[in-house]
């Protein structure tokens, strides 16, 4: 492919690990080809997707939408995300919401799907976290637990490099709905795809199976 170019919608807490992976890969084996990449909530992923503004979507744990086809899931259940000197550090097995209560917390805006999967398993066992902190920014919510200021909620794939490091923990948490969170590669139902952006799919297909 030697022209072509490829819009890409994303939730923030993509971005690592797209961009030091299958992108830059991608980039290696296509350098004609160019790229444009915006960050959001799921809400405006999947806008951006049904209307047409972006070719494909990385998205967590979207809602039902008649327009959007999932062309993969990958299962990324939510895990609790401290500091090594937070109070629950030498925890070893998963925990209930419930004894998280007491420990400060940040959390993503609602129009994030992790605050509106959490939102959903606060609402089965009727509690409520208020955090000290709310951002649209995974970055921050990084630095905020690694800091020690508090926990947060987040899949294993946005915090995976800071864990491998040893900057930060992921406990289990004991907690179905949030055990059945998903990645999801999507594209608008019906919508022909050009080269370039079909190849690109193709690449995350793959990518996203092995996340």
């Amino acid at each position: 492919m030697q022209r072509g170019h490829i819009k890409l919608a994303m939730g923030d807490g993509f971005v690592g690990d797209l961009m030091l992976g299958p992108l830059s890969e991608f980039a290696r084996l296509y350098p004609a080809l160019t790229l444009s990449i915006s960050t959001g909530g799921s809400n405006e992923v999947i806008r951006q997707v049904e209307e047409d503004e972006a070719h494909i979507g990385l998205v967590f744990h979207p809602s039902s939408h008649p327009r959007i086809r999932s062309q993969v899931v990958s299962c990324q259940p939510m895990y609790i995300i401290i500091s090594p000197d937070h109070p629950l550090a030498d925890r070893d097995k998963p925990m209930q919401l419930k004894e998280l209560l007491k420990y400060p917390v940040g959390l993503a805006e609602s129009r994030f799907g992790v605050r509106q999967l959490l939102a959903m398993a606060e609402f089965q066992q009727k509690i409520r976290f208020n955090p000290i902190l709310t951002t649209d920014s995974f970055a921050v919510l990084k630095n905020f637990a690694r800091s020690n200021m508090g926990f947060t909620f987040l899949p294993y794939f946005v915090v995976s490099k800071e864990v491998k490091d040893g900057h930060l923990i992921a406990i289990p948490i004991d907690n179905t709905l949030l055990a059945s969170g998903e990645a999801h590669v999507v594209t608008r139902l019906g919508r022909h795809l050009s080269q370039a952006p079909y190849e690109l799919l193709q690449h995350l297909k793959l990518w996203m199976k092995a996340l």
